[in-house]
């Protein structure tokens, strides 16, 4: 029984946690390049902020901040340093991120000082407007502005952005795999443009989830938004369709797929892209 008992408390010794003292850069695990611990609290740490419009500087792709985190194997953050982003804009982020605990690091079942990268970003709120999201009846086509903006993949997928006005007008901005880059005009018809409306009513688009986001990487992102009078919505695309098979969520809509299309045809951008 006594040997017994000295093997246990050797067992212990060897699964219990570090000193809380900060060991040599060599005994620290490096997850800089690997997926990260989670929360202790679960979520994340961005900050939501109100709606803004996709051709947003701001939005596309949203402001970020990335820190390098050391934990101890407690999951307390001993040390942070700043990787990217700018300390002003950043530093409300360091602050919190200082007060939050992770799950602990563990390497042959032995909780492990650890180091990896965390990022914080903010997010727009993907809706603005009234509580009630039906979509309106009462409007008039000067109060619609529709825009869609594509980014580019690990290939050569064209880049773009395009506003419909329901008054008609169409502009056009270029950014790369096009036959032309910059802003270009063009019109639209009144009726085509009606006739697209329809199509984001049937989708209760209002009423869409944020958006649909496969897990998968090196693909394009499409965005779509929709502002009638006071009610602006925009809804992220990255690869919607396949978020069932590779991450086990819900499909995004077919007719959103539908949506984009005739954006592209009632804009006529098929002229600047090919």
């Amino acid at each position: 029984m006594r040997v017994l008992g000295v093997m246990l408390s050797l067992f212990i010794l060897t699964v219990a946690p570090a000193a809380a003292q900060q060991p040599d850069d060599q005994d620290i695990l490096d997850l800089r390049w690997r997926k990260g611990p989670e929360l202790k609290a679960g979520g994340d740490l961005n900050t939501i902020v109100p709606w803004r419009s996709i051709l947003s500087e701001e939005r596309l792709p949203g402001p970020h901040c990335v820190f390098d985190v050391l934990i101890d194997p407690t999951g307390k953050v001993r040390q942070i340093g700043l990787i990217h982003g700018f300390e002003r804009e950043c530093g409300p982020s360091r602050a919190r991120l200082s007060e939050v605990e992770f799950e602990p690091v563990k390497r042959w079942w032995r909780a492990q000082w650890a180091r990896f990268a965390y990022s914080v970003q903010t997010v727009p709120e993907d809706y603005a407007g009234p509580a009630d999201r039906d979509f309106p009846q009462d409007y008039t086509l000067d109060e619609v502005v529709i825009t869609m903006a594509r980014t580019t993949c690990f290939g050569t997928c064209p880049a773009y952005r395009v506003q419909i006005f329901g008054d008609g007008r169409v502009v056009f901005e270029g950014e790369a795999f096009v036959a032309v880059k910059g802003v270009h005009t063009g019109t639209a018809s009144r009726e085509a443009i009606r006739a697209l409306l329809g199509l984001f009513e049937d989708a209760d688009f209002f009423r869409q989830p944020e958006g649909f986001t496969a897990c998968m990487t090196d693909a394009a992102r499409y965005y779509v938004q929709l502002e009638i009078g006071a009610m602006k919505k925009s809804l992220v695309d990255y690869v919607g369709g396949q978020v069932s098979e590779t991450c086990g969520g819900e499909d995004m809509p077919s007719i959103i797929t539908r949506i984009e299309n005739e954006i592209d045809r009632v804009a006529g951008t098929e002229r600047w892209i090919e």
